[in-house]
This record gives structure tokens, sequence and C-alpha cells, in this order.
């Protein structure tokens, strides 16, 4: 569903317009439990819900295509994956604006020399032309070191998976 709104929008040249609308709406569904739980309510026929999502996207000012894709989610009855679709096409968005998004866990909080120093580390990974957007959060679990999730990559730099693999080396059963 979110390479068919990719797409569409691309096709339309509205890709940058359908990016800001489904950002703006996903915003909406955070801040709108009951909006949330009308889209999951089984017993709420699919071309109610279409309409209703296309009535805020309208109110929100969103352009047709936007409304249109919603809408063929809602039909489709995928209402209660239109977050997944929305997180998807972000991503989509992202990629094809040579943008990379990384997490990293560590053991504890960096302070703002310990991120930029991740930073470069990130930025010397990627392809020429390509930024990184780094989000950090804390596991004290890791013990020290830390992880890094980059697109489809898994980097882990933690002491609790090197304990676990020296303890599963040894065959000491914990």
């Amino acid at each position: 569903d979110a390479t068919a709104i990719y797409t569409a929008a691309a096709k339309k040249g509205e890709l940058e317009k359908v990016d800001t609308d489904l950002k703006a709406f996903s915003e909406a569904l955070e801040g709108m439990p009951a909006l949330t739980a009308f889209i999951g309510n089984p017993n709420v026929p699919r071309a109610e819900k279409a309409a209703t999502l296309v009535a805020c996207l309208d109110k929100m000012g969103g352009c047709t295509t936007s409304k249109n894709a919603v809408a063929v989610v809602a039909d489709g009855g995928r209402s209660t994956d239109l977050k997944k679709v929305l997180s998807m096409f972000n991503e989509l968005m992202v990629a094809a604006k040579g943008e990379v998004t990384a997490h990293v866990t560590t053991a504890q909080e960096l302070d703002a020399a310990g991120q930029a120093a991740m930073s470069k580390s990130l930025d010397e990974l990627l392809a020429k032309g390509q930024a990184v957007t780094v989000s950090y959060s804390v596991d004290p679990g890791l013990i020290s070191g830390h992880t890094i999730e980059m697109g489809d990559k898994f980097i882990d730099y933690s002491a609790a998976t090197q304990l676990k693999k020296l303890t599963a080396l040894l065959g000491i059963g914990v």
C-alpha cells in the first residue's frame, strides 16, 4: 500500500504534498485516541471509516491523492494497518531523499560530544550524498557499549551480547 501511494503521488508530481499531508495526518492520529479506536472498531463499515478519514484529511487541507490513498486503505479493510502504511510511506520518502534513519541504543546516556562523535561515525558508513538522522535511547541492560539500527542493518557492540556469546561458547548454563 505504501509503495502504491508513493507511485501514485510521484506520477502526479505530488510527492512533497502527500508526504506533508500524511505526516500531519499521522500526527493527528497519535493525538486522537477516539479516532484510532474508531478505525479499529470492526463494527464500523469500511465505507464509513473511509468517509470519516477522508473528511479528516479534507479539514486538514489534504490533497486529493492523499485522501484517495487513505480511502483505498480503509475501503480495502486495512484501516487497522493505517499507521503502519503511513510509517512505511514515510520510510520510502526518507529513502528517496537520500536520508537514512539510525537508532542508537546505549547503556548510558550520551552527552552532546558523544552524540556528535556517534553521528560522525555513522556518516562514514553512508554512501556519498546520503545524510543520517539519529535518534537515541538508553538501555542499562546493555551493561556497556551500544547497538545501532540503521536501515536493514543491526550492529551490536554491547557488553551484554558479548557476555551471552562467551557464555554460550563456554557452555555455561545461566
